[in-house]
């Protein structure tokens, strides 16, 4: 029989990861009890809200950049929270998941679908994750399924580094973990080698994902500071040279003294999607 989804009533794209791969990276990034999770590039939920469904008083942040499928992902937050009010109403040993209110028992004992999860949700936000609108070392964990560059034809050459850059601005130095599932283990080797000052690799695991072969990894955020994002007027101005084909200017020692002394941009704040 196929794999059941419990947690995705919600759910319309192609290629989604299975649940119990999601829950296996999970399982090895290990979130303790108040940590930040992370999952910059969400799609439907499907690794967050296996944090929040096994996990007990996890900050579960979750975006992507595709909109019509963070709107999916804050359905399915919904609906285990509603699960999660039936078991307590209930007095329910565990949660009541699935198009008719129950899921198999191995998948409810092994996934530890249990109402002992409690005070773990699902915030949800639009962004890129090569432009993450969080505070530097704010996240605890990353847990993240990268593209594989078939379903939004990414070049994963050019945004894997950019991407895990970014997530190493947001982890914690010293203490945070990222995990990662990539098809591609020679991208991911060159990321680290070109990053190594940033991670140290922890673990690497086979994975078989729909009949192919993908890499799970663990790292460790080094404490090595990671470098400060661009400025919103940088990033503007960037991406108007790129757009008619300019060079970028070469780099002037007085304008980086001016933008070192500028104040840190003002937080934005996660929002839920209606």
């Amino acid at each position: 029989s196929p794999e059941p989804y419990p947690l995705l009533p919600h759910r319309d794209i192609c290629g989604r990861m299975r649940s119990s791969t999601a829950w296996l990276c999970v399982a090895l990034a290990a979130p303790k009890p108040g940590d930040v999770l992370l999952d910059p590039m969400c799609g439907v939920g499907t690794i967050p809200l296996e944090a929040a469904a096994a996990r007990a008083a996890l900050v579960t942040l979750a975006g992507d950049v595709d909109a019509h499928s963070l709107a999916q992902a804050a359905a399915n937050g919904r609906a285990l929270e509603r699960a999660r009010l039936a078991a307590a109403v209930g007095k329910l040993a565990a949660l009541p998941l699935g198009a008719d209110g129950a899921i198999p028992e191995w998948v409810a004992r092994e996934r530890r679908y249990a109402k002992r999860a409690a005070g773990s949700g699902l915030l949800p936000a639009v962004w890129s994750a090569e432009g993450l609108p969080l505070r530097t070392a704010c996240v605890d964990v990353i847990v993240v399924d990268l593209p594989f560059g078939n379903l939004h034809k990414a070049n994963i050459n050019k945004f894997y580094p950019s991407a895990l850059r970014e997530m190493a601005r947001v982890l914690r130095p010293g203490t945070g973990r990222l995990v990662t599932l990539s098809p591609s283990v020679r991208c991911m080797t060159l990321c680290l080698e070109r990053q190594r000052e940033l991670w140290e690799p922890l673990e690497q695991l086979a994975v078989n994902c729909g009949g192919g072969l993908c890499v799970l990894c663990l790292w460790r955020r080094t404490e090595q500071p990671a470098p400060a994002p661009q400025s919103d007027a940088s990033c503007r101005l960037n991406q108007l040279r790129k757009a008619r084909g300019l060079p970028s200017p070469p780099p002037v020692k007085e304008a980086a003294k001016r933008e070192a002394t500028k104040p840190a941009p003002r937080d934005y704040q996660i929002f839920r999607t209606p």
